[in-house]
């Protein structure tokens, strides 16, 4: 959730009104494409998480990179919050679901041959 939020930040500042933002012209789009790909990336790793690994590493790459192409990375929120929530995703792993009475001492012992 924080690299989707990350991706939001970044991607805001670009696309705010006129009176808002400063005058980027080109600039605006390495904005919007880097946001939108952390977006995709905290997507990913939510509904796919057998890709977290990359989804990590890309997410916190990306958020590298918007400190220097994107307004400091949103003005450090979402270069701070990219590369939490890119760690974090790298971090996690998944807990493997339990068999049917497969709790604390529920199960019988293996039986013998």
């Amino acid at each position: 959730m924080l690299t989707v939020l990350a991706g939001l930040e970044i991607s805001l500042i670009p696309l705010a009104p006129v009176e808002m933002m400063l005058h980027q012209g080109i600039a605006g789009l390495p904005s919007v494409l880097l946001a939108l790909i952390m977006i995709v990336m905290g997507l990913s790793a939510w509904f796919a998480p057998h890709y977290r690994g990359l989804a990590g590493v890309v997410t916190v790459l990306l958020a590298a990179a918007a400190l220097v192409m994107s307004n400091l990375g949103g003005f450090f929120i979402g270069t701070v919050l990219g590369i939490v929530g890119g760690s974090m995703i790298f971090a996690w792993r998944p807990v493997p679901r339990q068999a049917k009475g497969d709790a604390a001492g529920e199960r019988p012992p293996p039986r013998r041959r």
